[in-house]
């Protein structure tokens, strides 16, 4: 592998672990709103969401 390419996939992962660590917490509270405050429904979104 060549050396320029090791800080590339280091950097992207580093990314890409913080745009998730960064919706996890707020996406059930963002999928109520969205729902109109809705529980149920708002957990089967949540459900879809986190399965796809």
């Amino acid at each position: 592998m060549r050396k320029p390419a090791l800080p590339f996939i280091f950097v992207t992962l580093v990314l890409d672990i913080l745009g998730i660590g960064l919706i996890v917490p707020v996406l059930p509270d963002l999928v109520k709103h969205f729902q109109g405050g809705d529980v149920a429904q708002a957990s089967h979104t949540y459900g879809l969401l986190a399965s796809v």
